[in-house]
């Protein structure tokens, strides 16, 4: 429905890091809701960041007018970044560790299910 643009960049640069990220946070284990949380906010900013990188040179060009409109182009979306990164804030405090443990019985389950 949308096609191609420049959030396609971003989500193929951003999506695999954020999953390796937490499969290292998965297999050392990390319970803590704090921790969790704060990697979570970390790559919401990141997010951020990103998306405003490629959108400036998608839409302006990566040419020697960049590095002057990048911080304009990221200060017009920071209202939508403090947004997006307080909802995940909240959201990983409280639900990111049930859904976990649900996803895990789950797993447990089906291995169970094929022996």
């Amino acid at each position: 429905i949308w096609g191609f643009g420049p959030w396609f960049i971003t989500y193929l640069i951003y999506w695999p890091c954020l999953t390796a990220l937490f499969m290292l946070l998965g297999r050392r284990n990390a319970k803590s809701r704090i921790k969790i949380t704060l990697v979570a906010v970390g790559m919401t900013f990141l997010f951020g960041i990103l998306s405003s990188v490629i959108d400036c040179g998608m839409y302006i060009g990566f040419n020697r007018y960049y590095f002057k409109n990048l911080p304009l182009y990221y200060v017009r979306g920071l209202s939508f970044y403090i947004t997006q990164i307080a909802c995940n804030a909240v959201l990983f405090f409280s639900v990111f560790l049930l859904l976990a443990d649900r996803l895990g019985m789950i797993k447990k389950r089906m291995n169970l299910d094929k022996k």
